[in-house]
């Protein structure tokens, strides 16, 4: 008989797994409503390449501490646009939090995506013209918040059916 408390661990990653799924479906549903905002002209001022360093350290056998960083790349894209005859600026490309990459791939195809000076829609809050946006369908955050809720709902379902077939035997 597996004691009860042993059951918490696996039902805490499917709880996290649910969180992460929400999470996604909010994501999609907010993308969907900035999608229904109005459009004003924009232009590009210009982009940059971001560069986040986050310490992975780590203790070997011998006692010692090795330190290592891993590099994550993203993109600044910096806009300007007019509502109601009113300048304002946004480096916003889409709903949540901007995704970083292991890949600088992925930051210069942003960045090529939008070279200074270019011509762009941007999808503008009505209530609150200040909050704008390029790419309200851009999914990437709703992507990373399935992969992480499909790997902890699965791995603790799996310990879950794992443990009651320990359980039943």
């Amino acid at each position: 008989m597996i004691p009860w408390f042993v059951w918490l661990m696996p039902a805490a990653f499917v709880a996290l797994g649910g969180v992460f799924a929400l999470e996604a479906v909010g994501l999609r549903r907010q993308g969907r409503a900035y999608a229904r905002w109005p459009v004003a002209s924009g232009r590009i001022l210009g982009t940059r390449r971001d560069v986040e360093l986050v310490e992975n350290n780590d203790d070997r056998r011998d006692g010692r501490r090795h330190e290592q960083y891993d590099t994550f790349f993203g993109a600044t894209v910096s806009y300007a646009y007019q509502v109601a005859g009113r300048d304002y600026r946004s480096t916003r490309l889409y709903a949540g939090r901007p995704v970083l990459s292991g890949s600088p791939k992925i930051a210069e195809a942003t960045m090529a995506k939008y070279p200074p000076g270019a011509s762009v829609s941007v999808f503008y809050n009505p209530a609150n013209p200040a909050e704008a946006m390029l790419e309200p369908l851009n999914f990437e955050n709703a992507k990373v918040a399935l992969i992480a809720a499909i790997g902890f709902g699965g791995c603790g379902l799996l310990a879950l059916l794992l443990m009651s077939q320990m359980s039943v035997t």
